[in-house]
């Protein structure tokens, strides 16, 4: 069994062909979990901004009926 020249260089560029698409999932997948660090950032800030709203909307009712009272 002999193997030609030609064997091996598609061997080759079948490796590398297989290692380049690895790399790209690999990259992908990077950028997939940046992403959705992001998002979850993004919605613990909004989930903390709606908390401070909630806060504020209850003392300016709190203060109105205060005021209403008095």
């Amino acid at each position: 069994m002999s193997v030609t020249a030609s064997g091996v260089e598609s061997v080759r560029e079948l490796a590398n062909k297989g290692l380049s698409s690895a790399g790209a999932a690999n990259k992908a997948s990077s950028l997939a979990s940046t992403a959705s660090t992001a998002l979850s950032a993004a919605t613990r800030a909004l989930s903390l901004i709606g908390g401070i709203m909630s806060i504020i909307s209850t003392l300016v009712t709190g203060a109105a009926l205060l005021a209403i009272t008095i």
